[in-house]
């Protein structure tokens, strides 16, 4: 807890009422962010939720989306969980624009659909799949400890922190926009606990068919630990995205790049297509 606020200290108020007033949020509370109503539930994990209530969790990436998602826009958020980011996305790209969400976990999923349940008038898509580089289905491992914290990379969250191995249906992102006529994408969020090369490949189809300036800008967390529980390395990510100009910012200060080859611990970064960003 500690260590997420050191991370976001933008707000000594909201810290404050957090230590002050979070002892006393219990159950379930449904009210409006950025115009989108959700509802914070509590009994999933009080901490994760409280954050969010407090407006605490990932200060950074809000930020960079308040930025990059305009009225009309479209937006992918890849491992939505309880959909806490795809509602702020949502309030960001309005009425015309669209969220579309991929959380695997039915249980989590389900948050999503009340997301979309509570705000009809808003173009939000649920997929309760994982993303991949192949279409099918796979098996994900459920944390007993952290909603945020499932991953489909085997061996990854140790025996004892396994909830449950469920299979689950997978696709590959290029694939579902070009299904979909996705044609004004202008942000991507991934965060899927290691599996995130896997997911970036499942959109080269997408990246050869889409001119580098129209490329969009792609959060991502990246987990040093599992490359090699998935025989990758970090320079096999880097040079990846390089083929399609995407290269890594620091996601505080996005004029400042990031060699990801030599992180060492989870890191989230800011791939930007150099065409994009010169534009």
């Amino acid at each position: 807890m500690l260590k997420e606020l050191k991370k976001n200290p933008f707000s000594i108020t909201r810290n404050i009422k957090y230590f002050f007033m979070s002892r006393f949020l219990k159950n379930s509370i449904t009210r409006e962010i950025n115009g989108i109503k959700y509802e914070f539930d509590f009994n999933i994990n009080p901490q994760y939720v409280k954050l969010t209530y407090f407006n605490l969790y990932r200060v950074d990436l809000i930020d960079i989306m308040s930025k990059k998602l305009k009225k009309g826009n479209i937006f992918l958020d890849i491992g939505a969980n309880v959909g806490y980011i795809s509602a702020i996305g949502a309030g960001l790209v309005g009425k015309s624009g669209q969220v579309h969400s991929f959380e695997p976990i039915p249980e989590y999923a389900s948050y999503l659909e009340k997301v979309k349940e509570l705000n009809p008038e808003y173009n939000i898509f649920v997929n309760s799949c994982a993303c991949s580089d192949k279409k099918g289905f796979s098996n994900i491992d459920v944390s007993a400890s952290d909603i945020r914290l499932n991953t489909m990379v085997p061996n990854f969250l140790g025996v004892n922190n396994v909830k449950e191995n469920i299979s689950i249906p997978v696709c590959r992102l290029d694939d579902y926009i070009r299904e979909n006529s996705l044609r004004n994408i202008a942000f991507i969020k991934i965060d899927t606990e290691g599996f995130e090369l896997k997911v970036l490949k499942g959109l080269q189809k997408y990246f050869e068919n889409t001119r580098s300036v129209d490329r969009p800008p792609i959060y991502c967390e990246i987990v040093p630990t599992v490359y090699p529980l998935l025989r990758f390395s970090l320079e096999s990510l880097s040079n990846y995205m390089e083929r399609y100009s995407y290269y890594a910012f620091d996601c505080r200060d996005i004029n400042k790049m990031v060699d990801i080859t030599k992180l060492e611990k989870t890191t989230n970064v800011l791939f930007i297509s150099i065409g994009h960003r010169l534009r």
